[in-house]
């Protein structure tokens, strides 16, 4: 399922980040921080001395990680876009368009 959803945004070349096992173990400690940092909110000096806070340090590098591979696919789409002729740039936006009109 994984891999229909990321053949349909990303198109044919996949990102690995995004159907791999740190993906989600990405998503994983970003949802665990946020839970804990909402259950426990302690003043900055006293969550650093928890455990949750070795918690937000992986969230930080999971949030590099996913900066880096959205870039990625970013500056992928963008190549695709100029490549692309009026047409097709027409026929693209007007679906989105449509999509954003059906979502309100």
């Amino acid at each position: 399922t994984t891999g229909v959803i990321n053949k349909v945004a990303f198109g044919d070349e996949q990102v690995d980040y995004f159907i791999g096992q740190q993906f989600y173990e990405d998503v994983n400690i970003t949802l665990k921080i946020l839970l804990e940092a909402a259950l426990f909110p302690f003043p900055e000096w006293i969550w650093q001395l928890t455990p949750m806070y070795k918690n937000e340090l992986l969230a930080r590098e999971a949030d590099v990680r996913f900066t880096k591979a959205a870039q990625e696919v970013i500056d992928r789409k963008r190549v695709q876009h100029a490549s692309m002729d009026e047409d097709t740039k027409k026929e693209l936006h007007s679906l989105i368009d449509i999509m954003l009109r059906q979502d309100d």
